[in-house]
């Protein structure tokens, strides 16, 4: 039988209590041997995600993903980026947990120039500086924003290395549920996504069952 390497659990901001995710990772990894991978953003005060870290490490959960997280641009966190976060879990725990970042194969919207119009290399470079950033921070590898298109993803993984990036970055796909929910979530992204592979999915769009 075919097998995880892990479980990524998403962290979900309307939780007060994070003894129920909490509770869902551990069960994972107790019950089914699966790894799991929290998902930590910047959107609590800092004393808060230090008891979230020492909880995940009671549950012997070892695997961190590191975002920023949309909460954090309100003024009133005490973490505004990601790379802070990995600084902090590293400050308080050492080398015990495996932190992931993300990384943006076609550039984080905060650095794009104009949502309507491709990012100009400034704007990749200054996407790249941050993940270098959050890197040298501490971070072991990155996950990529999903992406489409495997000219892009092998063209941002050789910009990596160019930046000195020298952790594996490894890409993230999200395979299609529905027509309607992958095409809103690739244009949240402004993910591009090849002819090829559009018109294949546009043949099934009306059969979900597919």
């Amino acid at each position: 039988s075919v097998m995880p390497t892990f479980v990524s659990l998403s962290w979900r901001q309307s939780l007060k209590d994070e003894s129920v995710w909490m509770r869902i990772g551990s069960t994972i990894q107790r019950r089914l041997n699966i790894p799991v991978l929290l998902h930590l953003t910047c959107h609590r005060p800092k004393h808060e995600i230090i008891k979230i870290l020492n909880e995940a490490r009671r549950n012997n959960i070892r695997n961190i993903l590191a975002l920023r997280g949309a909460g954090s641009r309100r003024g009133t966190v005490e973490l505004r980026w990601a790379f802070e976060l990995v600084q902090l879990i590293r400050r308080e725990h050492g080398d015990y947990f495996c932190i992931a970042v993300a990384g943006y194969p076609e550039v984080h919207l905060d650095c794009w120039n104009s949502s309507l119009l491709p990012p100009s290399e400034q704007s990749r470079l200054l996407d790249l500086k941050r993940l270098k950033e959050k890197v040298d921070s501490g971070a072991d590898l990155v996950f990529s924003q999903f992406c489409f298109d495997s000219d892009i993803f092998a063209k941002f993984q050789q910009n990596c290395e160019d930046m000195g990036i020298n952790v594996p970055v490894v890409p993230s796909y999200l395979p299609p549920q529905t027509w309607n929910s992958f095409t809103k979530f690739t244009k949240s992204l402004n993910s591009s996504l090849p002819e090829e592979t559009k018109a294949e999915l546009e043949k099934l769009k009306d059969n979900d069952e597919m």
